[in-house]
Order: structure tokens, then sequence, then C-alpha cells
């Protein structure tokens, strides 16, 4: 009884923008409004440093919000930053010796823990980055800095566990996962919904350095799912669409890896500044090397891997580039595939 979910933010960090008007539950289900830390450009400088609550309250205070508390839901990893700092302060305890005592030993997960510096000597991985075709170490975020938003450690097997006992009444109470699977924007408070033909599940992905894991739950059949791994290069929906669909006998065709080589010549064709009207969003396709690549405006570019002399995908994201080639002048749009959607972008230079 020493947290509701309509206390305001304010109680506890009155500093935070808005901080008045958002509430714990807002937090929660991603409706805060307040900047993901995570996205900001001096994030990649200072992640592997060691950084003091009040260290990180100032980062968190410096950013001004994206939009007003419950105006609409954006994920963002200072929420749970946070609300692992509110644990802290109500209990007196820290937020590894709590996760330990009201999750961890409660259900015995032996293989989960809260992060520290990697020990590959203790049978913990590093994890990697594909560079330049090329498997590089990826630099180690200091847990400092992660808390409640992302210094889990765990392993499959302790994470289909967990998932058991939380939708099995062993972990919390029936009305809190009530809670929980309340969706508003497709956001739920701490948990989405998955959907597979007419199997309804619940869910969540995790990304950091290079790890990436996913794990599901679909009641009607008591089937928990859960991946984890240190090095991707690939799309986890299609990994996850590939499992489900083993699991409930579905049509898939595994998909082809195979890659062409094309000319430089026609490659530096496609090299231009593209715009989508839909998506409000504007990319630089550039040649590097013999390789094509594509830059979002404000993130890093990724490389594309050719199918054809039109198109190239991008396995990690799931994306696949087509270009449309005219027959005759330049080369002015190519239609962006994702997921159910494609987005023509047009050369605006």
């Amino acid at each position: 009884k020493k947290l509701s979910l309509d206390i305001p933010l304010s109680k506890y960090f009155p500093g935070i923008p808005n901080s008045d008007s958002i509430t714990i539950g807002e937090m929660l289900n991603h409706h805060s409004g307040l900047y993901s830390f995570t996205n900001d450009s001096e994030y990649a400088a200072y992640h592997t440093s060691p950084k003091t609550e009040n260290e990180m309250l100032k980062i968190f205070e410096s950013h001004k919000p994206e939009f007003n508390p419950g105006e609409k839901g954006a994920y963002s990893n200072t929420n749970y930053v946070l609300l692992g700092y509110i644990i802290e302060k109500i209990t007196g305890d820290s937020y590894a010796s709590q996760l330990k005592k009201r999750i961890i030993d409660k259900i015995g997960l032996d293989n989960t823990y809260y992060g520290h510096k990697i020990n590959i000597n203790n049978d913990e991985a590093s994890s990697y980055t594909m560079v330049d075709d090329k498997w590089v170490e990826s630099k180690e975020s200091d847990m400092s800095i992660q808390g409640g938003s992302g210094g889990i450690v765990s392993t499959t097997g302790d994470l289909v566990k967990f998932t058991y006992a939380l939708f099995t009444g062993n972990l919390i109470s029936p009305e809190s996962l009530k809670s929980m699977l309340t969706f508003k924007d497709n956001f739920g408070m701490g948990i989405f919904e998955l959907a597979f033909y007419k199997h309804k599940g619940y869910g969540h992905t995790g990304g950091i350095d290079g790890f990436a894991s996913n794990m599901g739950y679909f009641p009607e059949d008591s089937l928990a799912i859960a991946f984890c791994t240190n090095a991707m290069n690939y799309s986890m929906n299609e990994i996850y669409t590939a499992l489900l669909s083993s699991y409930y006998n579905k049509p898939y065709t595994p998909p082809s890896f195979k890659t062409v080589a094309v000319p430089v010549k026609q490659l530096k064709k496609y090299e231009g500044l593209y715009y989508s009207i839909v998506l409000n969003t504007k990319v630089t396709v550039k040649l590097k090397g013999k390789v094509l690549t594509i830059q979002p405006a404000n993130q890093s570019p990724f490389p594309l891997s050719a199918m054809s002399e039109t198109q190239f995908r991008y396995d990690p994201a799931g994306i696949l580039i087509d270009f449309t080639l005219p027959k005759e002048g330049a080369i002015n749009e190519f239609y962006l595939k994702q997921g159910r959607g494609r987005f023509l972008f047009t050369r605006v230079l």
C-alpha cells in the first residue's frame, strides 16, 4: 500500500519535466511523454562509464518532454530507470536486492540476476555487432546506467519459467495481472499484445549492447516461447514467426540468404537523399566501398545486402528496399517494405 498507479512522479522526482502531471501508471504504460535517454546522441559517449543516480537525473531533467502525459504512447527507457529508483526510495533497498527477493527467489530462477561487468569465465557471454561484414565485440554498458530499463541477466529457461509464473498466479495477483494487460495505444504495463493467426498472446522484446531477447506467452495453449542472442544480424520477428509456424503447423517458407554482386557503377546510381511523405522522414542512400548503405535522419547508416540489381535487404530490421528503374533518366524512387508496410521514397537531392 505504499504506491498506487495514480501517484504523481513529482512525489519522488519533482525536477523531472511534467513530473506533477505524470503518474506511475503512465510511466508503466509509456504514456509519460518523457524522452528516452537511450535515444540521446550523447548516450554512446557515456553509457560505458559509471553514473550516479543524481548524474542520471540531471540527464533526464535536461530533456524536453516529447508530448504531454497521457496524450499518446511512446516507448521510453527513462520511465523504467525512474521506476527502479522509486522502488529503492520506497523500500530503502537496492533494485537488485528487491529483484532477487520479490521475483528471483520467489519463483526459483537459478540463472537470473541484476547485471555486472561481464565475466566470460563465469559462463557469461560478451555480445557482438556486425560491422563491415565482421563481428566486432560490442561496448559494454555500465549497469549503473541501465537500472530498471535493461539491467537484468537471464536465460531462455528462466524466461519461460518467469512467464508461466506471471500468468498462473504464482508471482502477482490476478488483479495486478489484469492491470498489466489493460492496453492503451497498444501499450500494456510492461507488456505488449502478440497475435499469430487466431492465437492471442503477450510478451516483450529486449535489446542492449548487441544482446537481443524475445519472450511470449499464449494463454489458451499454455505456450511460452523465449530466445536470446548475443550476436543478432537478422529480424527477431522472422525468427519468432518461424517458431510459431512450427508449433502451430502453419505454412512457412524459409528465407533465402543468397546475395548477388551488383556492379559499383550501378550502385552509384542509387546514391542520393530520398523523402517519404507518409513517414515524413528523409534517408540518405550512399555507397561505402562496394556496399550500399541507407541512413535515416539522426541515425547511423546500415548496410544493405543485394538480392538483385534493384532489390536490397537489411535483415536485422526486416527491411526490403526496391528501387524503380526508369526506362531512361535518373533513378528517382524506391519502395521500403517492413512488416505489412510499404512506403514510397522519392529523390529530393
